[in-house]
Parts: C-alpha cells; structure tokens; sequence
C-alpha cells in the first residue's frame, strides 16, 4: 500500500517542532528505511503512521484514505519492536496464532497460516519451543511472523535489529528484505546504524532534527549527497572534507563558482591516473593493512585525509612524497549553507596542468 505524508508536524507544548513539516512518499511494495542519529525524528515519524502519536499537524494517508485521526486498531499495521514483545508463556505457535483467533480466523485455515508463515521464516522447526527456547534472530524470526499474521497493509520494524550481535545483524539484515520482497508488503525499517539501511532499503530517508535531509535510493545518497550532512553521515571511512585555506584553494580552482568545503570519500583516492582525474600532491602519513582492507592517511597542504583500499600504497614508504588521483565525478563541493554544488569546471584535464605551471 502506498504511504502519503503532508506536512507533518510534531511540535512540543513549547512549540518547538520536533518533526518540521516534512512531506514522503512511500511506494507499494517497497522497503523504506528511516535514517538518522539520536533525536533525528525516526522513530517519532513511525510512531506517528502507526498511530501511537497523532500529528500536531498534517494528514497521513494509506492509499488514497486519510488515517491520520484512525486507531492503532483501524489502520491495519504490522508492527516489530525492539525487544519483540513476544508472549513468554506461549509456543510459538500460539504467538503467531494470536493475531489470527483474534480475527477469527477457522481452526483449519488457521493452522495452514501458521505453518506458511513458518516457514516464510524459517522456524517451521521452532513452533512447539517457547520464546525462551530461542535465540535472538529467533525470536525476531517470530515476531515477524505474527506482525505478518495480520495480512498488515503496512509493515513497522522499529530498531529491530539493535539487540543482536554483529553476526547475526548481518544474517537478518538479510532476511527482513527476503521476507519483504516475497510478501511484497510496503515495510519501513527504522534504524540509526548506516550499513543496515545501505543494504536493505529500496529508498533511505535520511533525518536530522525533524527534518528531512535527503530521500532516495542508497547508492544516490552515497554518490550525491544533497548536503554536507548527508556526505558525513553516509560513508565509512567518512567521507574527507577540506576546509583549509591551502588545500581548498588547490581544490576551488575545479569549480565554477565559490564552494565552503569540499569533500573526497576515502575510496575514490588512486594512485592510477586517467582522463578525469584531478592529482592531489601528497605525502604518505601513515599505512594500516586489516585483513582485505588497506587504510591510508596523507598530508596535502597541512590537511590530513584518508584512503581506503587505495592500489598499490602499500608499496610506498612513509614520509615519502607521491602523487594520488580523483575522478572529477567524485569531488564534492558544498556552498555556505552546505548545500551540494554541482559546478565543476568542464575541462579538467587541461585545467590540471596550468595549476602545476
């Protein structure tokens, strides 16, 4: 089911607007990750569509019916909290069978329900064993299940993955969008951590202080930030950014027009040269090899930065002057409010050797 917000609006009794009327579209069928840090309004926001809080403002829409003054009840949602919430004294057969006697739904026709959806996640083997019994990804396994038992129209997974490990994390991560792409039900996955929403989300809605900051698929976000808030948030290693006097007027010679900062991500550094390439003279500060990943530092005109991965530095000796290489495409600039500016100049090759003369 599509989602509609407009101008939504949650405002303290002080008046102090915790979500600044924001307007989003969520498609059918897709899965939308809400994005931030502490405090960025996430949570707030899917409290709002569940119909835990009402808008101090603004209309919400499932479809084309406005639910905004709707009931938990009345707006048909699935819902997966944080802790699960899952019934302690009952198997898992009657946590998932619960929402289904509520809505009287046949013995028989119940008990397929419960086997289907079982086995949609995996714990077809699990259904005689209490909560108790079960490990974390288990029992959020579980809980997916019963939200899912209510055929919701929407989907709200609400930090569902922050008391797992990192492996399982990543196991899960992986299983709530092969549930979601085989249900096909609209799900929107709230989480604070970055790599969870690159990796499950058809669109991330990046929020800072009630505000949206940037709505779009993953890889826009990493590859077009809209802000400079967007550039930092997104990425890690964090995306290097240059605000010294030396070095951004080296890097303000590519833009036709004035840029506050400008920003390089880590793995768009390379010591291999080609037509788009913008040089950066450098000296290597520091080397680190962790496994497959390979961190660098250097030194470019008293500002330090970083590079991941970057080929062939491991041969080169610290101390030791080198020339690295950018892709034109990949060099951000951000204008006094921190807006992304898109005005490279056009010929950056030959603007590259009257720098050096």
């Amino acid at each position: 089911m599509k989602l509609v917000a407009k101008n939504l609006t949650l405002a303290y009794q002080t008046g102090k607007n915790i979500i600044d009327g924001i307007d989003f579209e969520i498609e059918d069928h897709t899965l939308v990750s809400l994005l931030g840090p502490s405090g960025s309004g996430k949570s707030t926001i899917l409290n709002m569509i569940a119909g835990l809080l009402t808008p101090t403002s603004g209309e919400i829409y499932f479809a084309d019916r406005a639910v905004t003054k709707l009931s938990v009840a009345e707006r048909n949602i699935g819902m997966v909290f944080q802790n699960y919430a899952l019934y302690p004294n009952m198997t898992v057969r009657d946590n998932i069978a619960f929402p289904l006697k509520i809505a009287k739904i046949a013995k028989n026709e119940r008990k397929q329900e419960i086997e289907r959806l079982a086995k949609l996640v995996h714990i077809e083997d699990q259904l005689d064993k209490r909560p108790g019994e079960l490990s974390g990804g288990q029992q959020q396994r579980v809980a997916i299940a019963r939200a899912l038992a209510r055929k919701p129209a929407v989907l709200l997974l609400d930090e569902p993955l922050s008391n797992l490990d990192a492996k399982l994390r990543t196991e899960m991560r992986v299983e709530i969008a092969r549930i979601q792409q085989a249900t096909g039900v609209t799900t929107i996955f709230v989480t604070h951590d970055q790599n969870e929403a690159m990796h499950i989300s058809d669109k991330i809605m990046l929020l800072s202080d009630g505000v949206i900051q940037q709505y779009a698929a993953p890889n826009d976000l990493y590859d077009k930030p809209a802000n400079l808030f967007t550039a930092k948030f997104i990425g890690d290693p964090q995306i290097n950014t240059f605000d010294k006097a030396e070095a951004l007027a080296y890097l303000q010679n590519y833009f036709a027009k004035q840029v506050k900062t400008i920003g390089i991500r880590p793995d768009a550094i390379s010591t291999i040269k080609n037509s788009s390439s913008v040089e950066l003279p450098v000296t290597l500060k520091s080397y680190s090899k962790y496994g497959p990943e390979q961190l660098s530092r250097f030194d470019f005109f008293g500002a330090e930065f970083d590079g991941e991965n970057v080929d062939g530095i491991s041969e080169v000796e610290v101390g030791q002057p080198l020339k690295v290489y950018v892709p034109a495409s990949a060099i951000h600039g951000f204008d006094d409010s921190d807006r992304h500016v898109l005005a490279l100049k056009p010929d950056l090759q030959d603007l590259t050797s009257s720098i050096k003369s």
